[in-house]
């Protein structure tokens, strides 16, 4: 399994909507790929990912986030080397998964009534 590890500071401590564009690291035989959010620690979404770019959406409740520094963690189901899983390949990098982009946003709550 492979983690990316984001630290975040000086967050209020609201609900927070984090959003990220990606895509997986695929090779022949790969298996899909699926990615877990934990925030500080605890988990907070899981999403099976698509073979192509795709914004994936995860509303985390106030009680996952303190204030101070916040540690939002990415955890991979695979993490492999195109060396070693693409003839001809010379990157020797560890890859789960592209990104385009991560936001961490308050989330909108809808009308009251």
């Amino acid at each position: 399994m492979r983690h990316d590890v984001h630290r975040l500071r000086d967050l209020p401590r609201h609900q927070r909507l984090v959003r990220f564009r990606a895509w997986p690291f695929l090779f022949l035989d790969s298996s899909g790929q699926t990615v877990t959010l934990l925030v500080n620690g605890e988990k907070a979404g899981f999403a099976v990912m698509d073979k192509v770019p795709r914004v994936y959406s995860f509303t985390v409740p106030k009680a996952s986030w303190k204030a101070g520094e916040n540690e939002l963690t990415l955890a991979f189901a695979y993490a492999e080397s195109p060396k070693l899983r693409i003839p001809g390949a010379d990157d020797g990098r560890t890859l789960a998964a592209a990104f385009d982009w991560l936001d961490v946003t308050p989330a909108v709550s809808g009308p009251k009534r």
